[in-house]
């Protein structure tokens, strides 16, 4: 009786030492466990286990398969999204910073010429002076339309970026310029012709002078806020655009009052024409890109 006792003590003691091998070796080999079937099965954003000793410690799968390819392709696309936007901004900083850089030079060099444009734009008078004394200020006439001219064709790249979402690249920006120095030549030619139908003369010549001053004052306005636009506000974008419009209606308004006093004399006698010249050239376009922006609001 003594002996088989104490094979039976050894054999507690022995089971009692392995037995948290067995249960290390169960727990190992759950059949109750998911987790492996889970894996096979499991798709994106479901909640699995994350720790094996605490049931109540989840996590949400990530992506595999099918879902890690449109992972990937989705990351890959707002990587293409991100670089394009990076080189959008780079071009526009370089671009307005050439502009801003030659508009001061240009007004550093002549300050006498700009403060002679901005009277003529609210005196008849002095506009009737400046005009006549054109050929010493033919050159700062020059340089400040083309200035006008790349202010506008900026701003209207980036209405188009925001509005139609046309990329903002470098050929983009060259057939605006074009388009914008074309539109505006035409309208010079247009002029141009009016006075060798009209015999006016010096009135249609003033005018037509009074279309670059007013071109060269519109650029400067768009000066500072092309500048601030390139700082990517986001809360501002849409409102330098607005801004922006705004202060071009009231520029074009105020070259046609100007116009039509510079006319006056001779409405009674040409009205026909000047009213034609009125709806065409200048109330038809403004009509049409108002019309353009109520349908994309």
């Amino acid at each position: 009786m003594i002996l088989p006792q104490k094979y039976t003590i050894v054999f507690l003691r022995t089971l009692v030492f392995l037995l948290p091998a067995f249960l290390v070796h169960a727990q190992e080999y759950n059949p109750f466990e998911l987790e492996e079937r889970l894996e096979q099965n499991i798709s994106l954003g479901e909640r699995v286990p994350a720790n094996k000793s605490n049931p109540f410690e989840i996590e949400y799968t990530k992506p595999i398969g099918r879902d890690l390819q449109k992972t990937k392709e989705t990351q890959q696309l707002k990587e293409r999204f991100t670089q394009r936007q990076r080189q959008e901004n780079n071009l526009e900083f370089w671009v307005v910073l050439f502009i801003t850089l030659a508009f001061s030079f240009a007004v550093s060099f002549y300050r006498i010429f700009l403060a002679n444009l901005v009277k003529a734009m609210f005196n008849i008078n002095m506009m009737e002076r400046f005009h006549r004394d054109r050929k010493y200020f033919q050159f700062p006439l020059t340089i400040f339309y083309l200035l006008f001219f790349a202010n506008l064709s900026y701003f209207i790249s980036i209405v188009f970026n925001k509005f139609w979402f046309v990329p903002f690249e470098l050929n983009h920006l060259g057939l605006i310029f074009i388009g914008v120095i074309a539109a505006y030549l035409g309208k010079h030619a247009l002029v141009s012709f009016s006075d060798f139908l009209i015999q006016t003369r010096k009135e249609i010549r003033v005018y037509n002078f009074s279309i670059r001053i007013y071109g060269i004052a519109m650029g400067l306005v768009l000066m500072p806020i092309n500048i601030v636009f390139t700082l990517e506000y986001q809360g501002l974008e849409l409102f330098l655009i607005y801004l922006g419009l705004a202060v071009i209606g009231i520029i074009l308004l105020l070259r046609i009052v100007r116009g039509i006093l510079i006319a006056r004399p001779y409405l009674s006698l040409h009205l026909f024409h000047f009213f034609m010249y009125l709806c065409t050239v200048e109330i038809a376009p403004i009509v049409l890109i108002r019309n353009v922006f109520l349908a994309i609001e």
